[in-house]
C-alpha cells in the first residue's frame, strides 16, 4: 500500500508540474496559480515522505505549513489590523498587477490543503488525528465541488476552486488514505468512536459556514444597495436644490417688474454660479427669442449673445418656444450642448409681478458630466475602489473607472431631473467589498474545524485510556490471583515447614523454636510420648494402619493438650508435649489423661489388644533452660516407663538421671 501511495503522489507531482508549465485556461484565466503551486508543493512533500522518509519531508512540509498558515491569516485578520488594500499593495510589490486573491487559494481549497499537510505532519497516525484530518479534507473538497456544480450565488464573494485543483488535491488525499488505512485496523474501535462525532461536528461547522457566508454577503449587499441609493437620492436632492434656486432667480426679475440690465443680470447670475458650478451658462432670452445676456462671460458664451435661437436649427427649439408662448417652466431632454458635452437646458419664464406681462425667460444650461463630477469629488466614499456612472438609457454621460476586479453587485438608481430620469450606476470592486465583508464565516469555519479536531483527540485518547485501563485491570486481577496463589503456596510451604505432613501436628523444628520462646514461663513441663509396639502395627496391619494410628493419636493429643500448650510429632511414633506454667502434678495428670485417652481410643493391634503409649515427664523449674537436657530427662523417664511394662507415665527425677 505504501508503494501505491508513493506512485499516486508521484503522479500528482507530475500533473501539478505539467499544469504549471502548460497553464490550462482554467488556471491561467481564473487566477488559481496559488492553489496549483501549493498543491504541487504538497505533492512533492508526499513523494519525499513515501520515498525518502520523515526527516527530509519534515524539512519541506513545515515551511509549506507556515506559508499556508499565512494565507489562512489573510482570511481571518480583521480589517482594522491589516486591510485588504495593504495585502493587495504587498501583492503588487511582489508581482505587478497581482492582488491578494492571486496569492492565496480559495478558502475551502486552502482549508483542505492545510488539513492534508497536518495529516502528513501527524505521520498519518490515528492518535494524532490523521483520520479526521483526511475526513475534513474530503468534506471540504465535496463542499467545493458542490459550489462548482450549483454555483456560489448564495455568497458571490466566496471563491470556489477549479476542477483541476480539486482533482489534484483529491489525488493527494487518496494517496494518503491508501498509505495508512491498513495501519488503523488495530485502533479501529477507538477511531470509530472518535471519528463519527467529530465528523458530524465538522459537517455542522461547514453548514454553519455556508449559512454565515450567505448572511454576510446578503447583509453586505443590503448595505451596498442602501449606501448607493442614498448617493442617488443626494444627487436628486441636489437637482431639486438647483431647480429651486433657478425659480428664485426668475422670480427676482418678475418682482423687479422690468427687464434686467446687463450688469444687474451678471451680478445676480454670478451668485448662483458660485453655488452651482455645473451651470455652463445662465442667459437671458427676450420674448422674441434673442439671447441678450449670458454669464459667465467667457469667449464661448459671449458668442451666444445676440443669437436668435428660434431662428436656428438647434434641437429642442420647440421647448423654448413653448416656454415663451405659454409662459410655462420647461426643460429639454438630454442633448448635446454647444460646449460638446451632454446636458439639459431649463427655461424659466420671467413675468412681471405688477401686470403679469411676459419679459422673456431665464435659460440655465446644466452640464451633466460637470454636475456629476462636482458631486463625485464632494462625496464621502472610496473613489479608488468604486465605479460610478451616470447613464441616459444605454449611453454613459459620465463614468469613473476603477482598477481591480469588479464586484458582483451593480446598484442602479434613478435620478430625476424634472421630466428626465437618468440612471446612476454604482459598482464597488472586489477589494472594497472584501474590506467591508465580515470575517465571521471564515473564523467560524476555522474554529469549528479546530474544535472538531480537538474533540477527536479527546474521544480517541479517552477510549484508548479506557482500553488501557481495562487491560491494566485485567492484568491487575491476574496479578492479584497470582499473588493470592503464591501467598497461599507460601503459607502452605511455611505450614509444612512447621508441621508434620501426615498428622498435621507441629513438627520437631517448630516445637524446638517454640519451647525456646517459653523459657521464662516456668515451671515448664515436657511430655515425651511413644507408641508401644508400633513396629508390630506396621508389620501386621500395614503402614496404612500405622499412619491411621499416628493421625488419630495426633488429633487426640491436640484435643487433650491445654490451649497454651503444644502437642507435636517428635519423630517416628514419638510425640512431645510442651506445657508452660505447669507443675509436675498437673503435668502428670495431663500425661495420665493422654495415656487413658489413647488406651480407650479404640485403636488395636492385630491380635485385638489396645494400642497404648508410654510417657516420660520432665519439669524445668528455674535457672537457664537447656532444651536438650530437658528432653533428655523426659527421654530417660520414657525409657523407664518402657522398662516398667509400658502403657504408663513416669516422672524424671534426679535419682533416675543418676542411675543412667
Amino acid at each position: 500500500m505504501i508503494r501505491a501511495a508513493f506512485l499516486i503522489s508521484l503522479l500528482s507531482t507530475l500533473l501539478a508540474f505539467m499544469g504549471l508549465v502548460i497553464e490550462p485556461v482554467s488556471i491561467k484565466y481564473q487566477g488559481f496559480h496559488a492553489s496549483w503551486i501549493t498543491s504541487f508543493a504538497l505533492a512533492l512533500c508526499q513523494v519525499l515522505w513515501y520515498g525518502r522518509g520523515t526527516r527530509l519531508s519534515l524539512v519541506t512540509t513545515l515551511p509549506l505549513l507556515l506559508v499556508l498558515g499565512i494565507m489562512l491569516a489573510s482570511y481571518l485578520i480583521p480589517e482594522h489590523w491589516i486591510s485588504v488594500s495593504s495585502f493587495n499593495l504587498w501583492a503588487e510589490q511582489l508581482i505587478s498587477g497581482s492582488n491578494i486573491d492571486d496569492w492565496r487559494p480559495p478558502g475551502l481549497e486552502l482549508a483542505a490543503l492545510i488539513t492534508l499537510t497536518l495529516s502528513l505532519l501527524a505521520r498519518t497516525r490515528a492518535n494524532l488525528g490523521a483520520p479526521l484530518l483526511q475526513t475534513l479534507a474530503a468534506l471540504l473538497l465535496l463542499t467545493n465541488v458542490g459550489l462548482q456544480v450549483t454555483g456560489n450565488g448564495f455568497a458571490p464573494l466566496v471563491r470556489s476552486g477549479s476542477t483541476y485543483t480539486v482533482s489534484l488535491i483529491a489525488l493527494l488525499l487518496l494517496a494518503q488514505f491508501i498509505g495508512v488505512v491498513q495501519g488503523w485496523r488495530h485502533t479501529r474501535s477507538s477511531l470509530t468512536r472518535a471519528l463519527w462525532p467529530s465528523a458530524i461536528l465538522a459537517v455542522l461547522t461547514i453548514a454553519f459556514w455556508y449559512q454565515q457566508s450567505s448572511l454576510a454577503d446578503a447583509k453586505l449587499r443590503q448595505s451596498v444597495d442602501v449606501r448607493y441609493q442614498r448617493m442617488a437620492e443626494r444627487l436628486s436632492t441636489e437637482v431639486h436644490a438647483h431647480l429651486t434656486a433657478m425659480r428664485r432667480f426668475a422670480d427676482f426679475w418678475g418682482i423687479l417688474g422690468r427687464p434686467p440690465q446687463e450688469r444687474e443680470w451678471s451680478t445676480q447670475a454670478e451668485r448662483y454660479y458660485r453655488d452651482f458650478r455645473y451651470f455652463l451658462n445662465i442667459s437671458y432670452v427676450t420674448q422674441s427669442g434673442e439671447i441678450s445676456y449670458v454669464y459667465p462671460q467667457d469667449p464661448a458664451n459671449m458668442g451666444l449673445v445676440g443669437m436668435k435661437v428660434l431662428e436656428t436649427q438647434r434641437p429642442n427649439i420647440e421647448v423654448l418656444q413653448r416656454a415663451l408662448e405659454q409662459r410655462s417652466e420647461e426643460q429639454t431632454g438630454v442633448m448635446p450642448l454647444l460646449q460638446n458635452v451632454p446636458g439639459l437646458i431649463y427655461y424659466l419664464p420671467i413675468n412681471s409681478y405688477q401686470d403679469g406681462s411676459p419679459m422673456g425667460v431665464a435659460a440655465m444650461v446644466v452640464g451633466l458630466p460637470l454636475m456629476a463630477d462636482t458631486l463625485y469629488h464632494e462625496g464621502l466614499f472610496d473613489k479608488q475602489r468604486l465605479y460610478l456612472g451616470l447613464w441616459n438609457d444605454d449611453e454613459p454621460l459620465k463614468e469613473w473607472q476603477v482598477l481591480g476586479q469588479p464586484g458582483p453587485w451593480r446598484v442602479e438608481s434613478d435620478v430625476v431631473f424634472g421630466h428626465t430620469t437618468l440612471t446612476l450606476i454604482a459598482q464597488p470592486n472586489r477589494e472594497l467589498l472584501l474590506s467591508e465583508r465580515s470575517r465571521q464565516p471564515s473564523v467560524s469555519l476555522t474554529v469549528g474545524l479546530v474544535l472538531a479536531y480537538l474533540l477527536y483527540l479527546v474521544l480517541f485518547g479517552r477510549h484508548q485510556m479506557a482500553l488501557q485501563h481495562r487491560s491494566v485491570n485485567r492484568s491487575n486481577e491476574e496479578l492479584r490471583r497470582e499473588v493470592r496463589k503464591r501467598t497461599q503456596l507460601q503459607s502452605e510451604v511455611e505450614w509444612l515447614a512447621r508441621h508434620d505432613e501426615l498428622t498435621g501436628a507441629p513438627n520437631r523444628r517448630h516445637f524446638m523454636n517454640t519451647i525456646e520462646a517459653y523459657a521464662e514461663q516456668t515451671p515448664l513441663c515436657v511430655l515425651l510420648c511413644d507408641i508401644d509396639h508400633f513396629k508390630s502395627v506396621n508389620d501386621q496391619l500395614g503402614h496404612q494402619a500405622g499412619d491411621h494410628a499416628l493421625v488419630h493419636l495426633a488429633k487426640l493429643g491436640q484435643q487433650l493438650t491445654p490451649g497454651d500448650g503444644m502437642f507435636a510429632r517428635y519423630g517416628g511414633e514419638e510425640f512431645v508435649v510442651m506445657l508452660p506454667n505447669t507443675n509436675q502434678d498437673r503435668g502428670l495428670a495431663i500425661a495420665e489423661l493422654l495415656r487413658e485417652g489413647v488406651f480407650n481410643s479404640g485403636l488395636e493391634h492385630a491380635d485385638g489388644r489396645p494400642i497404648t503409649i508410654s510417657i516420660g515427664v520432665a519439669v524445668y523449674k528455674s535457672g537457664t533452660l537447656v532444651v536438650a537436657d530437658l528432653l533428655h530427662q523426659a527421654d530417660l523417664a520414657l525409657y523407664e516407663a518402657k522398662r516398667n511394662g509400658r502403657n504408663r507415665v513416669e516422672l524424671a527425677t534426679d535419682d533416675l538421671a543418676s542411675s543412667h
